[in-house]
């Protein structure tokens, strides 16, 4: 009896982790194609490339696998200083992430946006087959920021 019970409740847990894991915001697509847009500060295209990802890659790495970057690991994950012609110094300017397609929130949902800033950094923004990512060159002041 005692070993009935040990592997239900060992089913049991691994159906639960399955679940949560489905749940987790950080869940990209096992595999695909996106779309990467690098925009300068008037939202000129200056390169665009549609690439494919697979179940271990972030954004972060497929976008050094096809852009020349530069970027600094943070203790809140990698910054993204430059990628091909396009320099940011984040003090003043930053990349902005924006996400056409589907974006997936902190709890997991999906839902379908248009040129949406990104809820994550591009170390943990879910990859979505078909999504297009649009890295802009932004100054600090214009979204909000007062750092004086």
């Amino acid at each position: 009896m005692k070993w009935v019970l040990s592997i239900v409740l060992i089913i049991g847990m691994g159906g639960l982790f399955i679940g949560f894991s489905n749940l987790s915001p950080f869940a990209s697509d096992t595999h695909g194609e996106i779309t990467i847009v690098v925009a300068d500060e008037d939202g000129t295209t200056v390169a665009k490339r549609t690439v494919s990802f697979q179940d271990d890659d972030t954004l972060t790495t497929v976008l050094k696998r096809h852009f020349d970057t530069e970027t600094q690991q943070t203790t809140i994950g990698t910054i993204i200083l430059g990628i091909d012609t396009l320099q940011t110094d984040f003090e003043t300017t930053f990349i902005e992430i924006l996400v056409d397609g589907v974006s997936v929130n902190h709890r997991g949902e999906r839902r379908t946006v248009e040129q949406e800033p990104a809820m994550f950094g591009a170390d943990r923004l879910p990859l979505v087959d078909g999504n297009t990512y649009t890295f802009q060159h932004a100054y600090v002041n214009d979204r909000g920021a007062d750092y004086e």
